[in-house]
């Protein structure tokens, strides 16, 4: 189907892969509908330089892994919905789609390879705990990028961002797990961003009946580790006398949210 003036496309059930360059260059092409589809594979190339395409949705097809420049091209693409159990995005996946300003990248990716995103629209890129191969320029050229939030340990040497060319003019943080800003700043591929690298700070936070962690960042929506309450022994913090009633209280073993809340004597309980 290659450079074919086709508008919309189907993809039935049956098919398992789109291959190498499948619909490369179809400018023409806007509409692609996965119908109950099981497609491991999308191939190099498949989409490149499909330039009237705006939106896909690729979240529900079983997709593992997408090749090298798979939607390169794709200028007005401004909207993509990433499979949850997708394991690798390739070399420029996503270069020079323009339009696109935002992607949620699933817990289960362990590769971004090189200039997976670069020339796109993102404003804020978000690298999950689960990524171990983080490749060169993969945010180059991003002209409106302010934050890049890397919350793996998993990168022993943070990635080039730029090359001899490439710009990033408009970063403003770095945000890294606390146990690596100074590592990163004291190499040479963050050498002329190394004021940008900041703390991810994580805490807990709670609600009425569970704790979860939540990191400090502003831009940042993540609830991670989410469990429900584990209620303690009552505490004591004023105890009780023969003529005076005392107070004690439960709370969370886990993130210290107070439970419960009583006063007490020696013959009676009246709770708060």
């Amino acid at each position: 189907f290659s450079n074919l003036k086709i508008t919309s496309i189907v993809i039935p059930s049956e098919v398992a892969e789109i291959g190498n360059l499948a619909f490369s260059g179809c400018n023409k092409l806007s509409s692609v509908v996965f119908k109950g589809s099981k497609v491991a594979t999308i191939g190099t190339s498949a989409f490149s330089g499909c330039s009237n395409l705006t939106t896909i949705s690729i979240a529900n097809i079983g997709l593992k892994n997408i090749g090298e420049g798979a939607f390169s091209g794709c200028s007005k693409l401004s909207q993509i919905a990433l499979p949850n159990d997708l394991n690798s995005i390739q070399k420029r996946t996503f270069e020079n789609c323009g339009a696109l300003t935002q992607i949620v990248l699933p817990n289960t990716l362990t590769t971004i390879g090189e200039s997976a995103f670069a020339s796109t629209g993102l404003t804020t890129i978000d690298i999950p705990v689960s990524v171990t191969n983080l490749e060169a320029y993969f945010v180059e050229n991003c002209a409106n990028l302010v934050d890049i939030i890397v919350r793996t340990n998993n990168i022993a040497t943070f990635p080039r961002l730029v090359g001899y060319r490439g710009t990033l003019n408009s970063i403003q943080h770095i945000y890294v797990p606390t146990e690596k800003v100074e590592t990163y700043k004291s190499q040479s591929t963050l050498r002329n961003f190394k004021d940008k690298v900041l703390s991810i700070e994580i805490t807990w936070s709670y609600d009425e009946t569970t704790h979860y962690h939540k990191c400090s960042l502003a831009v940042c929506e993540q609830k991670q580790d989410v469990e429900n309450h584990i209620e303690s022994e009552w505490i004591v913090d004023q105890t009780a006398t023969q003529t005076e009633s005392g107070t004690r209280y439960k709370e969370c073993t886990i993130c210290k949210k107070e439970l419960a809340r009583e006063n007490y004597s020696l013959n009676k309980v009246y709770t708060l």
